[in-house]
C-alpha cells in the first residue's frame, strides 16, 4: 500500500459486522501493518458510550429496542449519526493533508439502521439519506461475521466494556448488519471463525484496493 500525494482522496473503507466481531482488533492490525498511509477511525457508539452516557441496557425503553417505538434507541442513534459524519469528515480531510492512501472506519453511516426500531427504510427516510449516494460514499465495505454465528459460548461481554447486547440479539445485530449493507457493490463478507484468519483476509482487501 504506497502512501498517497497531499491533497489526493483516500479511500473510504468500513469494516461492518455484528457485535464480537473482531473489528475494534481488526482496525489495529490494520494501523500496525499500514502505518501512516492508513487513517484509522473510531466507532462513534462506542466513543459515545464511553463517555458516561447510560447504556441503552440501563434505560427505562430499554425492552422497545427491538421493536418500533423505542425512544431511547431512536435518540441514541440519532446523535451516533451526527457523531459518525463528523468523525468521517474530520478524519478525511486529515487524510488528504497527510497524503493517507486510505480511511478506514469502525462502521459506517447505515450500520446505525442495523439498530433502527424501524429498519432500514425508515432510517434513510427518517435522516433524508440516499441509499444510492451512501453506498457510493465507501469504496470497499468488509462485513466481518460476528462469533456469535458459529459459537456462541464464545461469546460475551468481558471484552468490551460498551457491549450490552445478549447472544439473542448479537444474532439479530449481526444479521441486520449484513442485510443494511447488501447492496452495496463492493461488500466482502469474512465469515465467523479464527480471529487470525479473519484479519490476514482483511488485511489482503485493505491493500488490493489499493493497489488494484
Amino acid at each position: 500500500m504506497e502512501s498517497l500525494g497531499k491533497g489526493q482522496k483516500p479511500k473510504r473503507i468500513v469494516l461492518t459486522g455484528g457485535p464480537c466481531a473482531g473489528k475494534t482488533l481488526c482496525l489495529k492490525e490494520m494501523g500496525r501493518n499500514f502505518g501512516q498511509k492508513v487513517i484509522l477511525v473510531p466507532e462513534a457508539s462506542t466513543l459515545l458510550l464511553s463517555g458516561n452516557i447510560p447504556p441503552p441496557m440501563g434505560h427505562a425503553d430499554w425492552p422497545k429496542s427491538l421493536i418500533p417505538g423505542g425512544t431511547w434507541r431512536r435518540a441514541f442513534q440519532s446523535q451516533i449519526l451526527a457523531t459518525q459524519k463528523h468523525l468521517e469528515a474530520t478524519f478525511h480531510s486529515l487524510g488528504l493533508e497527510c497524503g493517507a492512501s486510505a480511511m478506514i472506519c469502525d462502521r459506517g453511516i447505515l450500520d446505525g439502521a442495523a439498530y433502527w426500531p424501524e429498519g432500514l427504510t425508515d432510517f434513510t427516510k427518517h435522516f433524508a439519506l440516499d441509499l444510492t449516494e451512501i453506498y457510493n460514499r465507501y469504496d470497499l465495505v468488509i462485513h466481518l461475521e460476528s462469533v456469535v454465528v458459529c459459537n456462541q459460548d464464545s461469546f460475551g461481554r468481558d471484552n468490551n466494556a460498551t457491549r450490552y447486547e445478549d447472544t439473542h440479539e448479537a444474532l439479530l445485530r449481526e444479521r441486520l448488519s449484513q442485510l443494511v449493507w447488501a447492496g452495496h457493490p463492493n461488500r466482502i463478507l469474512i465469515q465467523a471463525g479464527d480471529f487470525g484468519k479473519k484479519i490476514r483476509a482483511a488485511l489482503v482487501l485493505c491493500h488490493s484496493i489499493n493497489t488494484g
